[in-house]
């Protein structure tokens, strides 16, 4: 899919800055650039199987990528599901919301995780070399609770 992405841009000599997965959806994001960061767009997915006619195309509002960062999808050996699965042995029974792996300078390509625990959501980064889950160490995250009209 990532190298689908990069021709679905239609950007000239396009670099993969970010791929999100959201496990509750099914849904898929890349972020892509030119070579200089300078123009961006994000890809939507709604599924794997979906055809790359029906992807959203949307410019970028604003580009928070340097040029030297870029991600290298043949060096990433830690995929999606082993990426959620170190937070879920970390905190059991973590219901899984949203994972990005995003690319550096030095190589440290990494997986961001987010699931939900009875107290609020958590957070985490997975080496996407070699698999090390370290867990944030900011408490979980509690979601606003959102207003609804009563009459």
């Amino acid at each position: 899919m990532a190298g689908q992405a990069l021709t679905a841009s239609e950007i000239d000599d396009p670099v993969l800055r970010q791929i999100s997965v959201n496990p509750p959806t099914g849904r898929f994001g890349f972020a892509v650039t030119d070579r200089e960061a300078t123009f961006g767009v994000q890809i939507f997915i709604d599924a794997p199987d979906q055809p790359p006619d029906e992807w959203r195309v949307v410019p970028m509002e604003f580009i928070r990528y340097e040029a030297d960062v870029a991600l290298d999808v043949d060096s990433v050996n830690i995929g999606a599901t082993t990426a959620m699965a170190s937070a879920i042995e970390h905190w059991p029974g973590c219901v899984p919301r949203s994972q990005t792996v995003i690319g550096s300078t030095e190589g440290n390509d990494q997986w961001v995780v987010f699931c939900g625990i009875p107290e609020g959501t958590v957070s985490g980064w997975v080496d996407a070399h070699s698999g090390e889950f370290t867990p944030s160490k900011a408490p979980p995250a509690i979601v606003p609770a959102i207003a609804t009209p009563t009459s």
